[in-house]
């Protein structure tokens, strides 16, 4: 696999877009999910986290929940940005870093299962900053000790050498998407997908990022003024008119595909990752 491309498989108008250098080519099966196999949930991993699924104007992307999720309502990210010391130096030129987690924000959370980090992003505070890319991480040593710590390899190398330098890590924008009610408050988490149905605790499934898709609504009759076409996410994941008073500065979903008047039905242009 040539590092900066993304291998493609299509067939039967759908096509499958794998993140570069996927350390989890175990799951790759090459098999393209069939419609119903978009629409129904897994119990184990098919796929590395945010692979990317294609059809018509139509985008999923390969989820994991911890909690559950709604049908046709938006599902938050329900992951944290963590950050600490790495437990050693950064070598310049290592893929590999070992980065302490006792300092952490959260220091109990995401250690526990391989490839949590798998897709996500390394900041490193170095003289000179930079991100790089996740490509996998394994279990953690530890949870809260002073040498515990997670080993996250990069897809490129380090850049700059330093002494334990301080650092933030991102997981994967897919790796935990749950309704974000009633385990965070309202409008915290971001929006990262739409499910195709109601998925349980501990699933894997295709969630919808792009395109025209059926979705709730907090209003009897979303866009029914004039100028009432874009549409945000409210609190639970649903969708409201994005100018009305209190929703100015919500997440953007996207904008009413018809004519909309009088009526309950709202079919959106999806619009939160292509």
């Amino acid at each position: 696999m040539v590092k900066g491309f993304n291998s493609v498989v299509s067939e039967n108008g759908f096509t499958i877009w794998l993140p570069p250098n996927p350390q989890s080519e175990v799951l790759i099966n090459l098999n393209i999910p069939t419609p119903a196999e978009i629409w129904a949930e897994h119990s184990s991993k098919l796929w590395p986290f945010g692979t990317k699924l294609t059809a018509d104007e139509r985008v999923w992307r390969y989820c994991y929940s911890g909690g559950v999720c709604d049908y046709a309502r938006g599902a938050g990210n329900y992951n944290k940005h963590i950050e600490g010391s790495s437990i050693g130096d950064a070598v310049a030129a290592a893929y590999t870093i070992n980065w302490r987690i006792s300092d952490t924000d959260y220091p109990a959370v995401g250690y526990v299962a391989e490839n949590t980090y798998e897709g996500g992003y390394l900041w490193i505070m170095h003289t000179i900053p930079a991100l790089y890319k996740i490509i996998s991480s394994l279990v953690a040593t530890g949870a809260v000790a002073a040498t515990d710590y997670i080993t996250l390899t990069l897809e490129d190398p380090i850049t700059t050498a330093g002494a334990t330098p301080w650092c933030t890590a991102y997981r994967n924008n897919w790796s935990d998407c749950r309704a974000d009610y009633p385990s965070q408050p309202p409008n915290i988490t971001n929006i990262v997908c739409v499910p195709m149905q109601a998925i349980t605790a501990a699933r894997y499934h295709w969630g919808q990022t792009w395109g025209p898709v059926w979705i709730t609504h907090i209003s009897d009759s979303p866009g029914n003024s004039s100028n009432e076409r874009e549409m945000v996410f409210a609190a639970g994941g649903v969708i409201q008119t994005a100018h009305q008073s209190g929703y100015e500065a919500h997440q953007r979903a996207g904008h009413i595909m018809t004519f909309n008047e009088n009526t309950n039905d709202c079919m959106l242009m999806l619009q939160i990752c292509p």
